[in-house]
């Protein structure tokens, strides 16, 4: 599938283990993984393992997570993507704290979407956030998924939401 992927504002590409100092930075830092099930990555050395690993499920499958900068001056903005979610397929976004609230989580992982329903094929993506990250549930929101009430992943409650192939075309039509 055809990357990079682009927005008014940012560049998305895959991600490879020459990444592993970006991808460091947003998964290695305890602020940013407040409310995901993970602990943090411990060095450089495992975030270009996971990072390689990104760029080859995006071969395999057509779709992973990616590397986001600014398309003007190319700072790093943080990861972007899709990934599978037991037997679904989950929008996923985190950005480096420098990153927050100027709107990219949105904007990305509108790009995102739209490239999973319409270049993948995918007819329905789900997004999950724990209840109490109130930016990250705002981002779905924004999105236009629509609200599955609560699911339990990991062994704790997550607030559920999603979007289908039909309801993009129709909100696109609108």
């Amino acid at each position: 599938m055809p990357l990079p992927l682009q927005t008014p504002r940012l560049t998305i590409r895959p991600l490879s283990a020459a990444d592993a100092d970006d991808v460091f930075a947003v998964y290695g830092d305890p602020a940013v993984l407040r409310f995901w099930n993970s602990a943090p990555l411990v060095d450089a050395a495992e975030a270009a393992e996971w990072a390689a690993a990104q760029g080859g499920a995006h071969e395999s499958r057509g779709f992973a997570q990616w590397h986001v900068s600014e398309s003007a001056g190319g700072g790093f903005v943080g990861c972007v993507g899709l990934q599978p979610l037991g037997d679904e397929v989950e929008v996923i976004y985190a950005l480096v704290p420098g990153a927050w609230g100027r709107g990219y989580a949105t904007e990305a992982a509108l790009r995102a979407l739209e490239y999973g329903l319409t270049e993948v094929g995918l007819e329905r993506v789900v997004g999950i956030a724990r209840e109490a990250n109130v930016a990250s549930v705002r981002v779905l929101q924004k999105l236009g998924m629509r609200s599955l009430g609560r699911a339990e992943y990991w062994g704790s409650e997550w607030a559920k939401y999603e979007l289908t192939a039909d309801e993009r075309r129709i909100a696109l039509s609108a």
